[in-house]
């Protein structure tokens, strides 16, 4: 699983198509194997998920060097997480949350939802 995330990175995918990819090389797999060990790697810290739509959750690997001032653009759709670490970019999202009246504390991250070039 962790192979065909890095794989088809930026892209994410849900299980119902990790499913289809994995099927086609073991014989002996299960559409609620995928669900548990998706699941199971994302609370290990191993996957990030996101929402995507009709809430279907879609997972992606977690960079090493992702963390807590990590911000995130995502597609509408759910299939595509890119990770920002810019922090000229971060400091400015701060002070126009800050200045419409919204608590940002030290542990917030932003996640930018747009639509991609393929969904568009």
């Amino acid at each position: 699983m962790l192979s065909t995330l890095e794989k088809v990175a930026p892209i994410c995918l849900d299980a119902s198509r990790m499913y289809r990819i994995l099927s086609t090389q073991f014989d002996r797999l299960s559409a609620g194997s995928i669900y548990r060990a998706l699941h199971d790697l994302w609370t290990a810290g191993l996957l990030v998920r996101t929402e995507g739509a009709r809430r279907r959750a879609f997972y992606a690997i977690k960079p090493e060097a992702l963390n807590d001032q990590s911000d995130t653009l995502r597609c509408q759709c759910g299939e595509r997480l890119v990770f920002i670490e810019d922090l000229a970019l971060r400091e400015h999202l701060r002070s126009r949350a800050f200045g419409a009246g919204f608590a940002v504390d030290e542990g917030s991250i932003f996640t930018i939802t747009t639509t991609c070039a393929k969904c568009r």
